[in-house]
């Protein structure tokens, strides 16, 4: 196969004639991935390929040429990174790569002739590029990132999630899941400061912080709130927030009608999409989830997590309350951000569901099986947080979402029941409709009826049993089987008033005037909890910012945890 002409002309040209026609011509063929693939797999063009990466770093590495042609030769690179061929990526691109000098640096440091959109889309590619040829290596990107935008985590954070708004269809899921999963790093203490050989708090480079006569300890937190502070302030100014949910909201679109873009982009056939699985008014008759259908599931389902995780500690770690409140408030008032939770996050909460309890997850394995839960929980805190206090009204969309999630958990009572996560997704999704006051909702969409059936059905439950946190004995179905009746054994109603009672979130309606408290205070015997008596009080801010300091990724302090609660 013949070498592209606009390949062949730059092959034939010494760097120092190369010009920026050139370059643009060669990113623009590379752009088709089916190019760029012939380019780096057909063994005819292996000199081809070399000459390319050569003069493009060469022309890279010169900060004495032209602005535009070294960001078309930053271009030049980055398109040849897009095939997913991972040998090439880990192999002769990142050898190429290595090699590249302080200037590129410095170059991804200043603003081009255009400005922040010259900046911005050369940081974008830059840290595509370095994702790719280090295997997705956050701990990598962060520390690159840290450097060229001189320790501004509100420009971290604005490149990374540009990622995935100004390249999405291009995304393949470890990169889509690496950003995201750099974001949640941002909004973790650990990233900023570690604990020494002594035990002690030691902070990393925290220039952030202001010098003052407190211990380490309360310098330290502080200086991490801070940085939440201003990671909270840059995705309000630049509404980078409302763009990545509108982003993955479309991708997540495409994926229900059996086109998922990142999994193209990783070199799946087009049928890898969730198909009716996604949808949330048709999910419960998905009896029979394919392999593809259960990895594209999980995929989503691990992004949304981890953006959910670092939107929760943002809004629990930020000193600044109206800040937090203002995050809290956009999640539900932003067009493109209430769309994500209705049209994206609550049917993946659904799905997740279908899968867990249904012959549709029977090839699972117990670890799928209990990620689908905890995931679920997850996305359900979240939804929990929006909705608690709404300052505006909710579309038909959310409204039906919310009725097809009450429904789904009504069906899956039976099992969710048996599991104590499976107790948290039950009390979570009545949390959430006595946040909407469900039992005002009756138009559009009859909400109030899904949420009465399923307050009588846990009621009426008055199977005794203990709760299993453990996986190794569930059945097709995901639970355990029902201990014999005794006079030592609660029932599943009484379980669930329990759960209830213990509930310490902040964000649970409790203000009496809301028909829906009233409703949740008669299934839980007339009081308690977070729908009756006062909640315990919870650790204050720092315990809990020092607790989340010694938790690897994905702890109980976010998630369920194996050792939570077991009854």
């Amino acid at each position: 196969m013949p070498v592209h002409p606009a390949v062949q002309s730059l092959c034939e040209q010494s760097i120092e004639t190369i010009g920026l026609t050139t370059v643009s011509a060669v990113a623009s063929a590379l752009a088709d991935v089916s190019t760029a693939s012939d380019l780096i797999q057909q063994p005819g063009q292996a000199k081809a390929l070399q000459d390319v990466l050569k003069k493009c770093l060469s022309i890279l590495n010169k900060s004495g040429k032209n602005y535009a042609l070294r960001l078309a030769s930053l271009e030049c690179l980055y398109t040849l990174s897009q095939p997913p061929i991972q040998a090439f990526r880990t192999g002769q691109l990142c050898r190429t790569l290595n090699n590249m000098n302080s200037s590129v640096e410095e170059m991804l440091a200043l603003r081009g002739p255009n400005g922040a959109e010259d900046l911005s889309s050369a940081r974008e590619m830059f840290t595509v590029l370095i994702f790719r040829f280090t295997n997705y290596d956050t701990k990598v990107i962060r520390l690159l990132l840290q450097h060229i935008c001189e320790g501004d985590v509100g420009a971290m954070v604005q490149t990374l999630l540009h990622i995935v708004v100004q390249h999405g269809e291009t995304c393949e899921w470890p990169l889509l899941q690496a950003v995201l999963q750099s974001l949640y790093e941002l909004t973790v203490p650990a990233t900023y400061y570690v604990t020494g050989e002594d035990g002690a708090t030691e902070p990393i480079r925290d220039s952030a912080a202001t010098p003052s006569s407190s211990s380490l300890q309360s310098f330290t937190v502080e200086s991490f709130q801070d940085r939440i502070a201003a990671l909270l302030t840059e995705m309000r100014v630049h509404r980078v927030l409302e763009q990545l949910l509108a982003s993955l909201c479309a991708l997540w679109h495409k994926s229900t009608y059996n086109r998922s873009p990142p999994s193209l982009a990783q070199g799946y056939a087009g049928s890898v999409a969730l198909g009716a699985l996604g949808r949330p008014d048709v999910a419960h008759t998905v009896t029979s989830a394919s392999t593809d259908q259960q990895m594209e599931l999980l995929n989503w389902l691990s992004a949304f997590a981890l953006l959910c995780r670092a939107l929760d500690n943002m809004a629990e770690f930020c000193r600044d309350v109206r800040l937090s409140r203002e995050l809290r408030a956009r999640l539900l008032g932003e067009p493109s951000c209430h769309e994500w939770l209705a049209s994206a996050a609550v049917p993946a909460v659904i799905a997740a569901i279908q899968v867990w309890m249904s012959g549709a997850g029977a090839s699972a394995t117990a670890k799928v099986k209990h990620s689908l839960l905890t995931t679920a929980i997850t996305l359900l805190r979240l939804l929990r947080l929006a909705l608690y206090k709404p300052a505006v009204g909710f579309t038909p969309a959310l409204l039906s979402s919310m009725a097809c999630l009450a429904a789904q958990v009504h069906r899956g009572e039976p099992h969710l029941r048996l599991q104590y996560g499976g107790m948290q997704v039950m009390l979570l999704t009545v949390e959430c409709l006595v946040n909407m006051n469900a039992v005002a909702m009756t138009s559009p969409v009859n909400l109030a009826e899904a949420f009465r059936l399923l307050l009588r059905t846990i009621a009426a439950d008055k199977t005794r049993c203990t709760l299993s946190n453990s996986y190794s004995d569930a059945g097709g179905g995901g639970g355990v089987t029902a201990a014999q009746p005794s006079d030592s054994l609660m029932s599943i109603a009484e379980w669930f008033a329990l759960c209830v009672r213990e509930e310490e979130s902040p964000f649970c309606e409790t203000d009496g005037s809301n028909a829906s408290v009233t409703d949740a205070r008669v299934l839980c015997g007339g009081g308690g909890g977070a729908a009756g008596r006062g909640r315990p009080r919870r650790r204050p801010r720092c315990a809990r910012v020092a607790a989340c300091n010694d938790a690897e990724p994905f702890a109980a302090h976010v998630a369920v945890g194996a050792t939570e609660w077991t009854a």
